[in-house]
């Protein structure tokens, strides 16, 4: 096989010949290649977002009906105090699922106990 042809023996693509397909396909000048953080920032900000008025509305709870129900969580912290620290040690997204995922668990069936996030 001569070296012009892109493949070498079994069919398997050359160095130079995936980087110059990669070159291609994106380019050394697109809009993804030089405003990519761009979009980071959106996602992280979107992020902050969503987690700020989560943790809020937990809070709004814990402030005005909470003290009405009482003390009737039977887990430690809190089922809210649970939902606020998962979404802020795993995002927004997957904070709200473990979150709501506790608070099916809190029924008087039971036995409650020490639970971190």
């Amino acid at each position: 096989m001569s070296e012009d042809n892109e493949m070498h023996e079994g069919n398997v693509p050359s160095v130079a010949s995936l980087e110059l397909a990669n070159q291609q396909s994106v380019g050394q000048n697109s809009i993804i290649t030089k405003f990519w953080w761009i979009g980071v920032f959106l996602l992280t900000a979107v992020g902050w977002i969503l987690s700020f008025v989560l943790i809020a509305a937990v809070k709004v709870y814990q402030w005005t009906l909470s003290p009405l129900l009482g003390p009737v969580c039977r887990f430690h912290p809190s089922c809210s105090q649970y939902f606020i620290l998962a979404v802020k040690k795993y995002g927004p997204i997957w904070g709200t699922f473990k979150g709501l995922y506790r608070i099916t668990r809190c029924h008087p069936w039971n036995p409650g106990g020490y639970d971190p996030p």
